[in-house]
């Protein structure tokens, strides 16, 4: 499968932002309930991989690059 980086970064900003949003529902919601935590700690991961994302990428081309994410590249890494 192949996409472009952008793609790949609205996709890390929508979970990002989608977390978030659990997180903080869940948290206002008072109920008791201690599972935004969890959503925080995933809210933050991905965060990171947004900030990761943009340092690794920042002098490449947005729309000429691919991500690559083909079997054939497993299997070699399996084999």
């Amino acid at each position: 499968m192949r996409l472009k980086k952008w793609m790949l970064l609205v996709g890390y900003m929508c979970l990002f932002l989608g977390f978030g949003y659990s997180c903080y529902s869940i948290f206002v919601d008072e109920t008791g309930s201690n599972f935004w935590v969890m959503w925080g700690i995933a809210s933050l991961v991905m965060g990171y991989q947004v900030i990761n994302f943009l340092v690794e990428k920042k002098n490449d081309k947005w729309n000429n690059s691919y991500v690559v994410a083909d079997q054939r590249v497993f299997r070699k890494i399996l084999v």
